[in-house]
């Protein structure tokens, strides 16, 4: 038997031939691929205030997505973000913008409420004058059931001929809808009317009046405003915002429906005490003109509202743009009774919404970091020395190693960062590893340490603000200064543009 030559024959051809064989007889394998670098996972947490500039907001979900609205002016705007977290720089769309001079101005608290397949925004409106006891309500309606429009005029809400603001839809278990607003009548201070609704239009029979300033915490000026309805377990509230915002001392309290005529006073019983007011320890004064949004898998209801603060935790009230966004998560007793809590600390974490998905993290890379106040300037070891506790300031940039940082995702469950400097190898670390206000920030060698841990949250701009995971306190330039050198330390959030920082790539 001639023996079988193998050469000159397809080397591709003879291993198909014997690749069943090798594998039967398990000498085959295939190539062992080096395990995939993990996807970064989501933060899992935020800090408040989400966006600045908010005042009057309206937060909602729907078909998986937040939308937010707000007091801007002179047109109608809506957010619309995948998490809460992106709500900080979603781009604001406007919905809507009109060409009446008898509605044109001084546009106030829209909200969206979602009836009968449409969406209908109700909002305040008057001309460009500065007489604002011109204001009136208004109501726009969507041609589909998108909530980015496209919207419709659709009518004047005929309230009393007087100042009108901040009108809201109530539906009660029946099916039948009221409006309630904030106004006058026959020169009686800002309190809460409500009124019957033929449709999400047109108001239909008597004028109630709901509720006026009665007891001191709603004297910080005579006002009640702000009404926004909670229906829970068999249970309805009208949550309103009481004094005048301009003062710390702007809260909430409620009104509970105890059965009877919706429309009779009587049949409302509101709170002795505010249910959601200030809280100076978390330097957050204000708080108020609330909404109520679920999450995004509707187990879960949350407060949203506004708030101030001050650059020293000293106590303030404003009725301007510096208001901001804020978010707290609802609890209810065994009772169904809604419980607000305390507005939370700028320093504190706060869970994501359940079912909220979170953004991605901040690119790794290497950057020069720069604080507002000093657009030119640079995150700066002083000296470029190599030692533990080398302070660290912002210095003019020379493009040194030693003004470059490595940002790195721990991607551990933290949603935290490590800031090591591109020529010294060292981390960012709050001295001390001390949790208080107003501690120094130097390098030190990297450990892990909660200290050397930073959150870096997303700013309009493409600016950022860094948080250190011990005390929560936000990186700082050490009294605004905007002289090189100027000392950074940790400083509680105040929104200062000295606490906010852009990463320059480099």
């Amino acid at each position: 038997m001639r023996a079988t030559s193998w050469s000159g024959r397809n080397p591709i051809l003879l291993l198909a031939l014997l690749f069943p064989v090798l594998v039967a007889l398990g000498l085959w394998a295939a190539p062992v691929q080096a395990d995939a670098e993990p996807a970064a996972a989501p933060a899992q947490t935020v800090r408040n205030p989400l966006r600045e500039g908010v005042a009057d907001p309206w937060l909602f979900t729907h078909h998986g997505s937040y939308y937010l609205t707000y007091t801007t002016v002179d047109r109608i705007v809506l957010v619309k973000a995948k998490s809460v977290a992106e709500l900080a720089t979603a781009p604001a769309t406007t919905i809507w913008q009109d060409s009446s001079p008898e509605r044109c101005c001084h546009i106030w608290a829209p909200e969206l409420h979602f009836l009968n397949g449409r969406f209908y925004v109700y909002y305040t409106a008057q001309d460009s004058s500065s007489d604002l006891s011109k204001h009136r309500m208004y109501v726009l309606e969507s041609r589909g059931s998108d909530p980015m429009g496209s919207y419709t005029f659709k009518a004047k809400l005929a309230t009393q001929n007087d100042f009108s603001i901040d009108g809201t839809v109530l539906t009660m278990p029946n099916g039948r809808l009221y409006q309630v607003w904030s106004g006058h009548l026959n020169g009686s201070p800002q309190s809460l009317f409500i009124s019957q609704m033929k449709n999400p239009w047109t108001l239909v029979g008597p004028t109630t009046l709901l509720s006026e300033p009665t007891y001191d915490w709603e004297k910080h000026g005579l006002v009640n405003e702000g009404a926004v309805a909670l229906r829970r377990g068999g249970r309805t509230f009208l949550f309103f915002s009481a004094s005048q915002c301009a003062t710390p001392d702007y809260a909430v309290g409620t009104l509970e429906f105890t059965g009877g005529n919706v429309l009779d006073r009587r049949s409302w019983q509101k709170s002795t005490s505010p249910v959601f007011q200030r809280n100076d320890a978390n330097w957050v004064f204000g708080p108020g003109h609330n909404s109520f949004f679920t999450s995004p898998d509707g187990k879960e209801v949350w407060n949203a509202y506004h708030a101030v603060t001050s650059s020293s935790g000293a106590p303030y009230g404003s009725c301007g743009g510096d208001r901001s966004l804020r978010i707290d998560k609802v609890s209810f007793t065994e009772d169904g009774t809604p419980k607000l809590g305390v507005p939370s600390a700028s320093w504190q974490n706060v869970a994501l919404p359940s079912g909220d998905p979170g953004v991605a993290p901040v690119p790794d890379g290497t950057y020069r970091i720069a604080p507002k106040n000093i657009p030119a300037g640079a995150l700066d070891v002083l000296d470029c020395s190599t030692a533990d506790g080398a302070d660290v300031s912002v210095w003019n940039d020379v493009g040194s190693a030693c003004q470059r940082w490595q940002l790195s995702y721990l991607n551990d469950g933290t949603g935290t960062y490590k800031i090591i400097n591109a020529d010294t190898g060292k981390a960012l670390h709050v001295e001390g590893c001390s949790p208080d206000l107003n501690v120094n920030v130097v390098q030190s060698g990297y450990t892990g340490a909660d200290c050397q841990r930073w959150y870096v949250d997303r700013l309009p701009g493409d600016h950022v603000r860094i948080t250190s995971k011990i005390g929560g306190r936000s990186l700082d330039v050490a009294g605004c200064s905007n002289t090189p050198r100027a000392d950074v330390r940790v400083w509680n959030y105040w929104q200062g543009d000295c606490q906010k920082w852009k990463l320059n790539p480099v």
